[in-house]
């Protein structure tokens, strides 16, 4: 039955006599990859001018410890439900210089570890709908907006 399918599949029109990717197609891909490095050259630059050292030091005192930064990693994880997004910010740290590749290496774990955590305990609890999370952060969002606000300080504006 798989041999009929996957036989079925290489018969397809998209897979004929090994051509999988036209000249355009890799081209797209070319430049997909250099518009993202580009991204994390801009990113990476941006961030070192906007943290002036204050984010390098409170994340050294944060991932200090390989455990403290594997939980830093699954706290963040769980807070904005992306791995993904985590690991990117992450990785946008160490190429500006915030943060050294062995504090990356935990917080990268931890966001691994803190996804698989979280799939875990919606799987414990039975939810089969996205209704109830929209539930609870509608609920969570008007109780926020309900808070006083402090007052923020205007940001000087770069030179």
């Amino acid at each position: 039955m798989v041999r009929k399918k996957c036989k079925k599949l290489m018969n397809d029109q998209n897979f004929e006599e090994g051509k999988f990717m036209d000249f355009f197609g890799v081209l797209t891909m070319l430049g997909g990859l250099a518009l993202f490095l580009y991204g994390m050259e801009t990113m990476g630059k941006g961030l070192e001018k906007l943290s002036g050292g204050r984010l390098e030091r409170i994340l050294e005192k944060l991932t200090s410890n390989p455990i403290k930064a594997v939980l830093l990693g699954a706290g963040v994880t769980a807070i904005i439900q992306s791995s993904s997004a985590t690991t990117v910010m992450v990785v946008g740290f160490v190429n500006s210089g915030i943060m050294k590749l062995t504090q990356a290496v935990g917080i990268i774990m931890g966001a691994n570890i803190g996804t698989t955590v979280t799939s875990w305990l919606l799987s414990l609890t039975g939810i089969e709908s996205r209704h109830h999370f929209h539930r609870f952060w509608h609920s969570s969002a008007s109780v926020l907006s309900c808070s006083p606000r402090r007052r923020r300080k205007k940001m000087p504006e770069p030179s």
